[in-house]
């Protein structure tokens, strides 16, 4: 009777995990890139967060559909979007603000990553109740005060002035800006001298 009863819940078990997966096979018409938990600010199941192929796109271009789930794998907003072809994925996740942030990944194999007219990509950020997705806006540190992030530079751009501020500093400055929980920010700074590196926090 035992070993009956095991057999039953490991076929439910089994039976179940198919239905849920060709649930999420059935959530878009184009294919899955990635399927990621997503924990809220206070590390507690939020949901799942699906991306997808979506349709043809125009030259130097590639579409994709996010759909987040909530934890109970109900549908709870789908949006497509249209991104640089070069664009791999995108990591997701949670941020302070529940917002969910998603993080561009480079498919290495396209190598106009290298090339001098390159610009990475911004990461995007979806707001959850309004089915919203924008570009991310954040804040740079620079000459010992907050500024609006500029737009990201080619990689000629980011070269050349780096040169430059090489020969009159003789290192070049970089600082990162992270917003924490305690409602402040932690700031990233180093001088690089190219030999070695300089980094206060």
């Amino acid at each position: 009777m035992k070993k009956q009863f095991t057999l039953l819940f490991l076929l439910l078990t089994i039976a179940i995990g198919r239905s849920q997966s060709q649930d999420l096979a059935n959530l878009a018409n184009g294919d899955i890139v990635s399927f990621r938990t997503l924990y809220d600010k206070n590390t507690k199941l939020f949901g799942y967060f699906a991306l997808y192929t979506a349709g043809k796109a125009q030259e130097g271009k590639k579409n994709f559909e996010y759909i987040i789930l909530d934890k109970n794998l109900n549908k709870v907003a789908n949006k497509e979007f249209e991104t640089e072809s070069f664009i791999d994925t995108y990591n997701a996740y949670i941020d302070i603000h529940g917002k969910i942030k998603m993080v561009p990944s480079i498919d290495t194999e396209d190598k106009s990553y290298k090339s001098k007219s390159f610009v990475y990509p911004s990461s995007k950020i979806i707001d959850i109740k309004k089915n919203t997705i924008e570009k991310e806006e954040s804040f740079c540190y620079e000459d010992g005060a907050f500024i609006d992030c500029p737009e990201n530079k080619s990689n000629g751009e980011h070269k050349k002035e780096s040169q430059i501020e090489r020969k009159k500093n003789g290192f070049v400055y970089n600082s990162s800006v992270y917003e924490i929980k305690q409602s402040g920010f932690l700031i990233f700074d180093n001088q690089d001298y190219k030999s070695y590196i300089k980094t206060t926090t």
